[in-house]
């Protein structure tokens, strides 16, 4: 095969499976069942997400979707690298004709959250950026994230290292609500062949190489290592996420029978004791999770609940408090509130 035809083979295997991808997240491009309305497109100026807003931009025509894309300077690397990254996304936006929101947070505003919530800054940094997408979301928009096979897969060593619960475990989901991953079966690799058939530049962050960050090191040190020494086992790691979500499915299924109340004036929420621990544990996981989840929004999502103290709760050690929530054990219940709620609620020891 010539070099022209090894080219048009990498954009047309790219392109056909961003095209299966969209249609796995319910997005139809053509056909029959093809759907119609706006996609907002992540774009740092990274391989994998220029990669996305070219292949849609390319796709997308006459489809009867529209796209537009939102790029973000989080104010935590060099401004010239930062800043340089949001003009670098709005000028190839340029050049597509497609529209292009930047926003900047300004300096320090993730480094004081990460400090608050003690949450890493990684963390703080995805937080917010996630609270801009919802705020940038138009009526029935969809949010397209680049994510690809690659980052699922550290994603699940990174939290299998962490320790995290099972339902963490089953890795980056394809979609959740108005959020899609079309790329989520594409691999790094792919992303970059396809990019260099169509002469498509990218930006480089210089924190990729910062081993100090778990995730650098998964990708630069373990992964490597698992290629070498353990043939196959992405796939066998990948086939095990997909049991751990469809469990995962199940327990949530389970646990809608309960629900939380909310308590008087919602000062938090309420689920009976003697209800609460009839449950099996993963049931109990379940419900704490979700609880966690409704008081995100209250005074600013906390991070993740650690699961050590999900593990006490779960088995009735209370009271804890964890980045600001509390959960105790209030008039025949198990409370969980925050620390502004704590203030609402009567003067009565909590335990």
């Amino acid at each position: 095969m010539n070099r022209s035809a090894c080219v048009n083979a990498d954009i047309q295997s790219f392109e056909k499976n961003l095209f299966s991808g969209f249609s796995r997240c319910g997005l139809a491009l053509r056909g029959r069942s093809a759907g119609k309305g706006s996609l907002l497109i992540a774009v740092s100026g990274g391989a994998d997400s220029m990669a996305l807003l070219t292949g849609a931009a390319r796709l997308c025509p006459g489809t009867g979707f529209s796209l537009r894309a939102i790029t973000i300077d989080h104010g935590i690397r060099p401004r010239a690298e930062s800043a340089g990254d949001a003009e670098f996304v709005a000028a190839y936006c340029r050049s597509l004709g497609v529209p292009c929101a930047v926003r900047a947070f300004e300096p320090g505003r993730v480094a004081a959250l990460a400090s608050e919530r003690g949450m890493g800054t990684e963390e703080a940094a995805r937080f917010l950026r996630y609270r801009e997408f919802e705020a940038a979301l138009g009526e029935g928009e969809r949010l397209c994230l680049a994510h690809t096979r690659d980052d699922n897969l550290e994603t699940i060593l990174l939290r299998f290292l962490q320790g995290s619960a099972s339902g963490p475990l089953g890795g980056i989901p394809p979609e959740r609500g108005r959020v899609k991953r079309p790329m989520l079966d594409m691999s790094r690799a792919s992303v970059e062949a396809y990019l260099t058939a169509l002469a498509v530049p990218f930006r480089r962050d210089s924190t990729n190489g910062d081993t100090a960050f778990l995730r650098n090191r998964i990708r630069g040190i373990l992964v490597p290592l698992l290629n070498q020494s353990f043939p196959g086992w992405d796939r066998a790691l990948l086939r095990g996420a997909e049991k751990l979500r469809d469990d995962g499915d199940a327990l949530a299924m389970a646990s809608l029978a309960l629900d939380w109340a909310e308590r008087e004036g919602g000062a938090g929420l309420e689920l009976p004791w003697g209800t609460f621990f009839a449950q099996p544990r993963a049931i109990r996981r379940e419900l704490l999770y979700r609880a966690w989840g409704r008081l995100d929004g209250e005074d600013g999502a906390p991070g993740r609940l650690p699961y050590p103290v999900v593990s006490r709760i779960i088995s009735g050690d209370l009271p804890q408090t964890v980045l600001g929530r509390e959960f105790a054990r209030l008039d025949g219940a198990i409370v969980v509130q925050t620390s502004i709620h704590r203030r609402k609620l009567p003067g009565r020891a909590l335990g």
